[in-house]
């Protein structure tokens, strides 16, 4: 096919003020290519398209058969200085795996990295657009990721619109395929969208993603974006898909050439060895056999988050082969890594899963049974119409054993926890009961509806003074009305760790609240249900 080279002329471009070229945030492009005479296009395109081509450096595993793949060599790429190559013939490569782990070995510390296919052409200031965007995730360690649009080589591209992974099939083998979807451009959101794939020929984050979540060697093609998806979340990175378009794909011939699974007669022993490694990765199939398990623990799942968290937040059963129809559509929580909320979540779970108190009523302890609440509850209701409380958050709601009876002369009850499989119980419990919602949070972390009221009773008492300030900043911060907090008036200040109850006094250092408007006496003594205006 006959090419339309770009006239284009690269100019040298000043320096922005006061910043030095050592000085610019470095990204490495890592190319595998096999023999495709695409990839010195894609090469000399990511070059001229960028806002600032002196951070850019280029690394290339080439995978060819010199004598007859000379044309993938034409066209020299425009900054030499700054391309990196490693070429093997194709009875050397080992497949897609291994040639994506050869070209990063030809990183030198550039603090972000691109993952590309050969086969790709660029929008006009793409590196600025990826650093703009990566920037803009709300996650400590996010990662870009997407199908691109297509193109026609050479330079026919696809109308301009977003695209979003999503879930596919599982494949006989027990490992899932990805599919995606498109959108316009003006129905994008504002920030980068949360998702729980990954695409393997277009990612983009730091570079620290290289030494702790290397790339799999024995990934011979199919499997390395599920396998490469559970293994960054559970090691704590988040994916998300550009909500700005940036670059494009071939997904058309580029050549006539023969693949890898044309070159390589023992590819399909390779690929099925490689399936049965992904499959026994996100546990879709289990295995044995020692070729299948060589280094995955170097190669495997991370400690920050488990598997069956991943699962539980994107909907993708690996054991029953499932996919949600959430899933299917590819709509995934905005759930970033923070080790805080899991420490937080993951100590309140065991409490209740351990039922600590060995309460035969309910698993939110002694002080939620009905018995322990009997006045309490007369009171509240009598406090509530008095304040003229029409809606009310239960901040740390447990099971709401005893609060669906304060709760009835309200319009509105909303109670928040932690653990969903506790609050799932709730539902169905209280499902018949009209004014009843129950929400999925962490009270010290996440925003709160407004009410006329906040209750947090028996919570604050379970958390360091650290988390308690922060569950109050957000109390104040919703706009609600009063605050209904557990409040020990002569207690000593002492904080204490995490999920082990002590008597707080909020009014005394560090939390300073102002004496309380009114409070209800509870048991034992010097315990109280004390009232704030959390306007003041």
């Amino acid at each position: 096919m006959p090419r339309t080279v770009s006239t284009r002329v690269v100019l040298q471009r000043n320096w922005e003020k006061g910043k030095e070229p050592t000085e610019l945030e470095r990204i490495f492009v890592s190319i595998a290519s096999y023999r495709d005479t695409e990839c010195q296009w894609t090469v000399r395109d990511l070059f001229l398209k960028a806002a600032r081509p002196e951070r850019i450096a280029v690394g290339i595993c080439w995978q060819v058969v010199p004598e007859e793949d000379k044309d993938c060599f034409e066209i020299i790429s425009p900054r030499p200085q700054q391309t990196r190559a490693v070429t093997f013939h194709v009875s050397q490569s080992e497949g897609v795996g291994w040639a994506r782990a050869q070209a990063h070995r030809l990183w030198r510390g550039e603090e972000y990295l691109l993952n590309i296919d050969s086969h790709m052409r660029f929008v006009e200031g793409w590196d600025e657009l990826l650093l703009e965007q990566l920037k803009s995730c709300p996650a400590p360690k996010p990662l870009l990721t997407t199908y691109p649009l297509g193109y026609v080589p050479p330079d026919k591209l696809d109308k301009p619109a977003l695209t979003l992974l999503k879930a596919g099939s599982f494949n006989k083998e027990g490992v899932l395929l990805n599919k995606s979807r498109s959108f316009a451009i003006e129905d994008g959101p504002e920030h980068p969208m949360p998702t729980m794939l990954y695409a393997a020929g277009f990612a983009f984050s730091s570079s620290k993603v290289l030494e702790e979540v290397p790339y799999d060697p024995l990934i011979y093609f199919q499997g390395e974006e599920i396998s490469m998806a559970a293994r960054l979340w559970t090691h704590g990175w988040d994916l998300f898909a550009p909500n700005k378009l940036v670059l494009f794909h071939a997904y058309t011939k580029t050549t006539e050439r023969k693949k890898a699974w044309h070159d390589n007669k023992d590819w399909p022993k390779l690929n099925n060895l490689a399936y049965a490694r992904v499959a026994h990765l996100i546990g879709s199939a289990v295995t044995t056999k020692e070729d299948v398990l060589k280094d995955i623990d170097r190669f495997g799942l991370g400690q920050a988050r488990s598997l069956e968290d991943y699962q539980k937040a994107s909907g993708i059963d690996f054991r029953n082969r499932t996919v949600s129809p959430l899933a299917e559509e590819g709509k995934f929580p905005l759930a970033p890594f923070d080790p805080g909320r899991l420490l937080m979540r993951g100590t309140f779970e065991k409490i209740w899963k351990d039922n600590a108190d060995q309460n035969i009523e309910t698993r939110s302890g002694p002080g939620s049974t009905l018995k322990q609440t009997r006045d309490l509850r007369k009171a509240l209701k009598d406090l509530l119409h008095r304040l003229g409380v029409r809606s009310l958050v239960d901040a740390g709601c447990g099971d709401a054993n005893w609060m669906w009876d304060a709760a009835k002369p309200l319009d509105l009850y909303i109670g928040i926890d932690l653990l969903e499989e506790q609050l799932n119980g709730a539902r169905r419990i209280h499902a018949h009961r009209s004014n009843m919602l129950f929400k999925a949070g962490d009270i010290t972390r996440d925003p709160l509806p407004r009410a006329d009221m906040v209750l947090c009773r028996d919570v604050l008492t379970h958390l360091p003074d650290a988390d308690i300030l922060k569950a109050l900043k957000l109390f104040r911060e919703s706009g609600s009305g009063y605050l209904a907090a557990t409040h020990f008036p002569k207690a000593v200040p002492q904080d204490g760790p995490l999920g082990v109850g002590r008597p707080v006094n909020l009014e005394a250092s560090p939390f300073n609240l102002p004496p309380p408007l009114e409070f209800l006496a509870e048991l034992p003594e010097n315990k109280t249900l004390s009232i704030w205006r959390l306007g003041d």
